[in-house]
């Protein structure tokens, strides 16, 4: 479980996703834009998407779990819409990565758009999700930005900030926009969080990039996602969904 969460961590470290902060402030768990109060549980599926604003078709799709209270796990099979996750013979963490270069790619990607799946067999019994109770995916967030210089990799602090990303009409939850700059390596980080419907396009005010200096390094980030838990075979599993897209190393200028 641990490892899920510092999976997550790292995500989002790398990509700024926090509010307004100073080094003694704390990054917020962005899956608070997805889900409320749920019960604490040590078994935990996490599946992640993301991508980088100029590759939006190949994302890095990664599928990590922990399921202690199942059993014998290392000997489990378990699927996520019919992909399957392998065991892993040194830990009981499962943890895969797909890429454009894996033969599994195109398979890893429809596990986004769908309602879960979710099968775990230990040989026995099977523990799987019911078609009432499985909880959406949403589909890959790719993101365009308009207002910006991307050839001179600059945006503007004196014009509205568009952005742009794919709708997807089936995901009821918000969209999370954070817009982050950073005078200096050393200077405080000072972002920009936005939760929308997920209708395809956010504007980021000119008054909004006030507090923003010039010369600032930019980066954006737009992701969607899901949060719940299941009961499968008695037992509670907290099932975490996330798709962001990034554009970093930018600049902004007046």
């Amino acid at each position: 479980m641990k490892k899920i969460h510092l999976i997550l961590a790292f995500t989002f470290l790398i990509l700024g996703a926090c509010s307004t902060q100073t080094p003694d402030t704390k990054n917020p768990d962005i899956f608070n834009s997805w889900s409320k109060s749920l019960k604490d549980t040590p078994n935990e599926i996490t599946i992640i998407a993301n991508g980088l604003i100029q590759s939006p078709d190949n994302p890095v799709i990664s599928v990590s779990s922990v399921l202690p209270e199942f059993g014998d796990y290392k000997s489990a099979r378990m699927s996520v819409n019919e992909l399957e996750i392998p065991e892993n013979i040194q830990h009981p963490i499962r943890y895969k990565t797909f890429s454009h270069t894996n033969s599994n790619f195109d398979k890893a990607k429809l596990l986004f758009g769908r309602n879960m799946n979710l099968l775990i067999s230990n040989g026995v019994k099977n523990a799987r999700t019911s078609a009432e109770t499985a909880p959406y995916i949403p589909q890959i967030i790719n993101m365009k930005i308009s207002g910006s210089d991307i050839a001179s990799e600059s945006i503007n602090l004196n014009k509205d900030l568009v952005i742009r990303w794919n709708m997807d009409k089936s995901n009821a939850k918000p969209v999370v926009v954070i817009v982050t700059g950073q005078l200096s390596p050393k200077s405080e980080i000072i972002s920009i969080v936005k939760e929308t419907p997920d209708n395809g396009e956010i504007i980021i005010t000119k008054s909004d990039l006030e507090k923003i200096p010039a010369n600032s390094s930019a980066s954006i980030t737009v992701s969607r996602g899901n949060q719940e838990i299941l009961n499968m075979d008695g037992k509670n599993v907290k099932v975490s969904a996330v798709t962001y897209s990034a554009n970093i190393g930018l600049k902004f200028i007046r």
